[in-house]
């Protein structure tokens, strides 16, 4: 689903663009991508994931925007994108009430209102779809992202235990979370 334009101004006073990628985004989207991944150990992926071909990132941003049910948004600042978010729902008739999200944001944009406005408008949009529940997991050391997701709404409702191992061998856990609207 294309989702809306929308600009924003950042805490530092800076402008920022959401709105959803299209297939010519799918360079700097991976660049965003890779550069995410490098910054923390918060996100599923890691820097030794595989990174979708140029060519796979455009079918899937194409996909995204063909779905009646699903949507991708990045925040645009000076034309690169520093943060993005999915909500991703399933063409399963018991499940078309719930959706689930992920987040990134570039370390470099943290603390400055990208993933607060990015959070926002991907929530709107899944009350505008009458999702009635959006699911999410996060990494419980990760207590910036933890708040955010409070501070919207969201209820922790689990523990997953062991849920990523990193390069080094250590274990993260995840809190299971929902919004329901």
């Amino acid at each position: 689903m294309n989702m809306e334009v929308n600009e924003i101004t950042l805490r530092d006073g800076r402008s920022c663009t959401l709105r959803s990628p299209t297939p010519e985004d799918a360079e700097a989207m991976l660049a965003h991508l890779r550069g995410t991944r490098a910054e923390t150990d918060f996100l599923a992926r890691g820097p030794q994931d595989p990174v979708p071909t140029v060519e796979e990132e455009r079918a899937m941003l194409q996909k995204q925007l063909d779905h009646p049910r699903s949507g991708f948004l990045a925040a645009f600042v000076d034309g690169e994108i520093v943060g993005s978010t999915g909500l991703h729902s399933q063409d399963i008739v018991r499940f078309l009430h719930r959706a689930g999200i992920g987040i990134s944001v570039c370390k470099a944009y943290w603390h400055l209102g990208v993933g607060s406005a990015l959070l926002g408008e991907v929530l709107a949009q899944a009350r505008r779809m009458s999702i009635e529940q959006v699911e999410l997991e996060v990494v419980a050391k990760n207590t910036r992202a933890i708040a955010l997701y409070q501070k919207m709404g969201f209820v922790s409702y689990g523990l997953r235990e062991h849920a990523s191992k990193l390069e080094d061998g250590t274990y993260q856990s995840e809190y299971l979370m929902v919004l329901r609207f």
